[in-house]
């Protein structure tokens, strides 16, 4: 008989189970963020007096957090989003010697110059 670890969270009223400790916790993490985000919600909204449901606060809340993490992450800590970086590997032979020519050709033409400019 095989013994198999599940994980789940408390917090999760679904009680969603994961084979991985690593994303349960992540999910944990997620629950938590959307918690807390739907709790700034809802004191905004009373505070603004606009009547704003739980479960309503809550759907917002995880919608924001799917969907634009990276937009709630840079107004949050005040950094703007980080954009993927190039992956330089990706040149190919052709832009290498496209490159390669450029800067020999401006050198040179940079020594023409400099000749002209001596005489």
């Amino acid at each position: 008989m095989t013994v198999i670890a599940k994980y789940y969270s408390d917090k999760d009223p679904k009680e969603t189970m994961f084979d991985d400790k690593a994303k349960a916790d992540a999910h944990d993490r997620k629950l938590e963020a959307i918690e807390s985000f739907a709790s700034v919600l809802m004191d905004s909204a009373s505070y603004s007096s606009v009547s704003l449901e739980e479960d309503d606060a809550y759907k917002m809340a995880e919608h924001m957090l799917d969907q634009h993490k990276e937009q709630m992450i840079s107004i949050v800590t005040g950094k703007k989003a980080r954009k993927p970086r190039e992956n330089p590997s990706n040149t190919t032979d052709a832009d290498a010697d496209n490159t390669n020519t450029q800067s020999s050709s401006t050198s040179s033409d940079d020594a023409s110059t400099e000749q002209s400019a001596a005489a």
